[in-house]
């Protein structure tokens, strides 16, 4: 399975997949998402996952992965999203109950992440996942493995990648 999400090809569909769905979400939120900037047409994904330790899912490893997904987008010239530029914000979640929250808030307070990837450490993806249905944001987490992340009415829009 770790392979398989390494490869842009998934990533990728993965990446347009939230990004269709998140837009035609039913949340009460201001939606966020994908909109124009003096620049053009922005995509912000914002990575929230830790830098260090013994964790499956390190910033290190999962950037290049969701950059190279991008690229796979543009080359397979999705036409929705061809007129549009992606900008990754990353964020140390640092596997942390406080920090990978409190990344969040900052990414949506700045408005600097239109979807989410991470956290994946379940005390981090959990506060995160109910404020991102708040907020309207897709939240893609390779984490999430306590069975309570299947309950969709509270977690509306965590995808769990498994």
């Amino acid at each position: 399975m770790e392979s398989l999400l390494r490869s842009p090809a998934v990533i990728a569909a993965l990446l347009v997949s939230l990004l269709y769905f998140g837009r035609h979400t039913t949340s009460m939120a201001p939606q966020t998402y994908c909109y124009t900037e003096e620049s053009g047409k922005v995509i912000k994904a914002g990575i929230i996952l830790p830098y260090h330790g013994h964790h499956k899912w390190l910033m290190p490893l999962v950037h290049p992965a969701i950059a190279i997904a991008w690229e796979e987008v543009i080359a397979r010239n999705f036409k929705n999203l061809q007129d549009y530029r992606v900008e990754i914000r990353t964020a140390d979640s640092q596997c942390s109950e406080t920090i990978g929250p409190l990344a969040a808030i900052n990414m949506y307070i700045n408005r600097s992440a239109h979807v989410f990837f991470g956290p994946a450490c379940d005390y981090s993806v959990a506060p995160v996942a109910r404020f991102a249905s708040s907020w309207g944001i897709p939240l893609l987490s390779a984490g999430a493995l306590v069975t309570a992340f299947k309950y969709k009415a509270e977690y509306k829009l965590l995808t769990r990648v498994q």
